[in-house]
C-alpha cells in the first residue's frame, strides 16, 4: 500500500514574544540541520574562526554565522567562537550577522578534503540604531525599528564620541532635549516645554534619589557605568507614574556578559578636569551544567573638575562648581539558557562640591555640598514553557545630602543635613492571550521618604499602591497597545493613567506611529511640606499639603522613513495640555510689621506646550556620517502668555568621518540655540524679599562647537583628544558658562 506524506506550514501573526520564540526556534531547527547535514559527509576539512563586535571587540554568543554556499546556518559560543565542520576541498564564502551591526563576511579556499582554516570577522556598529532592542516605551522588548511608541536611543558609541564624563553633556546635542540649571549649576532635563519635574529620570527602569530642587541631578549618574540612554518623548504614567508627563530618560548601565574582560581609562584636560576608570567583567561558565552561567562586572571611576568663576556683582549663580565624584558598582547575572535571568546590582556614588555666590547673594559667599548615594537592586525573570514571563525586582536607593553657606566673614548660615530614600517592589506577569496579542498585568508598590530639618515635623514618607496592565496587539503591519496604571498614593489619594499607542508600518522603509496618554505628577516634598525660614534675607518658604496633582493631555504624531543605510528621516509632532500646575507665589507680602515675606504653592496654572522634533541622518560615505536635528517648541500659560526657560528653536549637528588608512575618527558636535525668555529669581535673589521686582530678561542666541578624534594605537588601546567650545562662546545668563576647554585621554580594553 503506498504512502502518502504531506508537510503542513501554518502561519499565525506573531507577537513580540512569539516572534522571539519563533525566531529562537529556527535558529535552532537550522543548527540541527545543519548537524545532520554535515555529520553525514565524512571529509574533515573545516573552517574555525571568531566574531567580535563594535569598538570594544566584545564576543557574545548567538551570533548567526551563515555558510552562503550550503545555505545553513550556525552560531557563536560565549567567547564568539564558531567552527563549521566536515566540509570538501573548495571555496566558501562565510557571512556573519547580529542585529544592531552591519554584516561581515569573509571568502575562505580549502585546498584538500582534509585542509582546515582559520578566520577572524568583525562586525562594526550599525550607523543608523534601527536594529537596537529597546526596553522603555512598553513592556515588552522591541527593535527600535517596530516599537509602537516614538524612542530615541543614545548608544555607547555615541557617548565615547562625546569625549565627556558629565551626562548633561553628553545628551546636550539630542534634539528635543533642553538642559535646565538649579541650585549649584546642577543640570537637569526638560523636554517638550515642559519642566524639570514633569521629565522622568530613571537608571535601569528605576527611580533614584538624591534629588536637587526636586529634579534629578544629572552629575549624580556616572558616565562610565553607562552602556546606552533611551529617551521617550510624551506621556509614559501608565508605565512609570508620576512625573513622567513630558517624557523619559532611561539610563541603561553596561551588561556584565558584554563587557570587556579590562577597561581603564585616563582623561585629563582644562579647568583641572581629571576622570578615571576601571571596569573588569568575567563570565564563569558551566556552572551546574553547559546551560549556567554567571557573568560579573565591577566598574569604578573618580572625577574631579576645577570649577569655572565667572565672578560677577550682576549675577550670583553663573559659576560652575567644583567638584570630586566618587562611584563603585557591581552587576551580577546569572541565567539558566533563556529560561531564568537573576540581576543584582549594588552601587555606591559620593561628590564634594563648592561653588561661590557674589554679594547679590546678601554676602559674597561659599556654598559647601556632599552627597552619598547607596543603590541596591535586585529582579529575577522566569520564562514559563508556554512563552509566558514572569517578573519579580526590588530596589532600594538611599541619599545623604549636607550642605552650608560660608560667608567671606567666616560665618556659616543655612546648614542643611537631608536623607532620601526610594523603595520600588514589582511583580509582573507577561503572557499571550491570542496569537496576536501580548498582555502584562502587575502590581508595584513603591514609596519615597525625606528626612531633614526644613520639613514639616523633620521627616515624611509618601507611598503609592499601584495596579497597571497593558496589552499589545500585532496584526501584519498595524501594531497597536493600550493599557492603564491606577496609583494610590497616601497623600492625595487615586489617579488612573491610560495610554493608547498606535503603529503602522506602511512600507519597508516607512512606518507611522501615534499615541495619546495622560500624565500626571505627584506634589513633591517640598511642594507640600517645606519649612524654610531665610529671615537672614526677609523670607520663608511654606508647603502646602492641599495641593493636588498635576494632569496633562498629551499627543504625538510620529513619522520615521529609512533607507538601507542611506537616509534615516524622522519626526514628531507633539502637544500637551496640563492643568493643575503646581507654581509659587507669595502668600503674604513683607509689611512693617511682619518684615518677612511668606511664599508658597498653589494649584494656580494651566499651560499649552507644542512643537516639532526632526531629525535626519545621512551616510554620505561609507566614511562619513552626518546627523541634523531641528526643534521647535511654543509654551504659554493659560492666559497665552509665553513661559520663561524654553528655547523656541534649536539646531543640532553631529558629524563622523572615520579615516580609511589611519583608523582616526573625527567627531563633531555643534548646537544653536535661540534667545531664551528667562527671568532674574535665580539670579538676583533680592527679588525673593520683594526689595527688587521680578523681571523677564533674555539669554541671547548663541552656538556652540566641539571637536574630537580617536585614535586606535593597538587592538587594545586608543588615545583621543579635543576641544570643547571651539569657538571660546560665552553666555549669560542661563547660556553657555563654561569658555573653551582643552582634553585628551587613553583607553585600554582587553
Amino acid at each position: 500500500m503506498a504512502r502518502n506524506w504531506k508537510l503542513t506550514l501554518s502561519y499565525n501573526v506573531l507577537s513580540p514574544v512569539n516572534k522571539q520564540q519563533y525566531n529562537e526556534t529556527m535558529k535552532s531547527l537550522n543548527f540541527f540541520i545543519a548537524f545532520i547535514i554535515f555529520s553525514s559527509v565524512s571529509s574533515a576539512g573545516s573552517i574555525r574562526g571568531k566574531v567580535t563586535l563594535g569598538n570594544e571587540k566584545m564576543t557574545i554568543s548567538g551570533v548567526s554565522i551563515h555558510l552562503v554556499d550550503k545555505k545553513v546556518r550556525f552560531g557563536t559560543d560565549r567567547n564568539g567562537e564558531f567552527v563549521i565542520p566536515n566540509l570538501t576541498k573548495g571555496t566558501f564564502t562565510i557571512e556573519a550577522m547580529q542585529l544592531g551591526y552591519t554584516r561581515s563576511s569573509v571568502t575562505v579556499t580549502l585546498v584538500s578534503d582534509n585542509d582546515v582554516q582559520e578566520v577572524s570577522l568583525h562586525l562594526e556598529e550599525s550607523p543608523f540604531q534601527l536594529n537596537e532592542v529597546v526596553v522603555t516605551g512598553s513592556f515588552n522588548k522591541h527593535l527600535l525599528k517596530d516599537a509602537p511608541v516614538i524612542t530615541e536611543v543614545i548608544g555607547r558609541r555615541d557617548i565615547e564620541r562625546t569625549g565627556s564624563a558629565d551626562l548633561s553633556e553628553v545628551i546636550r546635542t539630542q534634539t528635543g532635549i533642553e538642559l535646565g540649571t538649579s541650585i549649584g549649576q546642577t543640570q537637569n532635563v526638560r523636554m517638550q516645554g515642559l519642566n524639570k519635574n514633569q521629565v522622568l529620570v530613571l537608571v535601569d527602569g528605576e527611580r533614584m534619589s538624591g534629588k536637587v530642587d526636586d529634579a534629578v541631578d544629572l552629575g549624580q549618574i556616572p558616565v562610565n557605568m553607562i552602556e546606552k540612554i533611551e529617551v521617550v518623548k510624551g506621556p509614559l504614567s501608565s508605565i512609570y507614574g508620576s512625573e513622567a508627563i513630558g517624557g523619559v530618560v532611561n539610563i541603561i548601565t553596561k551588561n556584565p556578559k558584554h563587557a570587556p574582560s579590562l577597561h581603564a581609562g585616563v582623561t585629563g584636560g582644562s579647568n583641572g578636569r581629571q576622570d578615571y576608570e576601571l571596569a573588569a567583567a568575567h563570565t564563569f561558565g558551566g556552572l551546574f551544567d553547559s546551560t549556567h552561567e554567571l557573568s560579573m562586572l565591577v566598574n569604578a571611576g573618580y572625577n574631579k573638575y576645577f570649577g569655572v568663576t565667572h565672578y560677577d556683582t550682576s549675577f550670583s549663580f553663573d559659576g560652575i562648581p567644583e567638584y570630586d565624584r566618587k562611584n563603585v558598582d557591581l552587576k551580577l547575572n546569572f541565567s539558566n539558557g533563556d529560561r531564568l535571568q537573576a540581576d543584582v546590582k549594588a552601587g555606591y556614588f559620593e561628590d564634594y562640591m563648592i561653588w561661590q555666590a557674589s554679594s547679590i547673594d546678601f554676602y559674597e559667599t561659599e556654598t559647601k555640598a556632599t552627597n552619598r548615594k547607596r543603590t541596591l537592586s535586585s529582579s529575577l525573570n522566569y520564562q514559563l514553557t508556554n512563552g509566558s514571563n514572569i517578573r519579580v525586582s526590588a530596589h532600594y536607593s538611599e541619599n545623604e545630602h549636607g550642605s552650608v553657606k560660608i560667608a567671606n566673614t567666616g560665618v556659616h548660615a543655612d546648614p542643611n543635613i537631608a536623607t532620601e530614600k526610594v523603595q520600588t517592589y514589582r511583580g509582573q506577569y507577561t503572557f499571550i492571550p491570542y496569537a496576536s496579542s501580548v498582555l502584562t498585568i502587575g502590581a508595584e508598590h513603591n514609596s519615597e521618604g525625606s528626612t531633614s530639618g526644613r520639613l514639616k515635623e523633620g521627616a515624611r514618607t509618601i507611598a503609592n499602591d499601584v495596579a497597571y496592565v497593558e496589552d499589545e496587539w500585532s496584526i501584519g503591519d498595524y501594531t497597536l497597545a493600550f493599557g492603564g496604571r491606577y496609583s494610590a498614593n497616601s497623600v492625595f489619594g487615586g489617579f488612573f493613567a491610560p495610554r493608547l499607542s498606535f503603529r503602522y508600518k506602511a512600507t519597508e522603509k516607512l512606518t507611522f506611529r501615534a499615541s495619546y496618554g495622560r500624565g500626571f505628577r505627584a506634589p513633591s516634598f517640598i511642594e507640600l511640606f517645606f519649612d524654610f525660614n531665610h529671615s537672614a534675607l526677609n523670607y520663608v518658604v511654606e508647603g502646602n499639603t492641599a495641593l493636588q496633582p498635576e494632569k496633562s493631555h498629551g499627543f504625538n504624531f510620529g513619522i520615521d522613513y529609512a533607507r538601507d543605510d542611506i537616509i534615516w528621516f524622522r519626526t514628531n509632532f507633539y502637544y500637551n495640555d496640563v492643568t493643575n500646575l503646581i507654581e509659587d507665589y507669595i502668600k503674604q507680602q513683607a509689611t512693617v510689621g511682619n518684615p518677612y515675606t511668606i511664599f508658597s504653592y498653589l494649584n494656580i496654572a494651566e499651560a499649552v506646550t507644542k512643537g516639532v522634533d526632526v531629525d535626519v541622518d545621512i551616510q554620505l560615505h561609507h566614511t562619513t556620517l552626518l546627523s541634523v536635528g531641528y526643534n521647535y517648541t511654543s509654551a504659554t500659560d493659560g492666559n497665552g502668555v509665553e513661559l520663561p526657560f524654553r528655547t523656541p528653536h534649536t539646531v543640532t549637528v553631529k558629524g563622523t568621518y572615520d579615516h580609511p588608512a589611519w583608523g582616526t575618527s573625527f567627531n563633531l558636535r555643534a548646537r544653536w540655540q535661540d534667545a531664551t525668555l528667562v527671568n532674574d529669581r535665580r539670579q538676583n535673589n533680592q527679588t525673593l524679599t520683594g526689595a527688587v521686582e521680578e523681571s523677564d530678561i533674555v539669554t541671547p542666541a548663541h552656538g556652540v562647537v566641539d571637536l574630537k578624534a580617536i585614535q586606535p594605537v593597538y587592538d587594545m588601546v586608543q588615545v583621543s583628544a579635543g576641544i570643547n567650545n571651539v569657538l571660546n562662546k560665552t553666555v549669560f545668563p542661563y547660556g553657555q558658562i563654561k569658555g573653551r576647554e582643552f582634553f585628551a585621554g587613553i583607553q585600554i580594553r582587553l
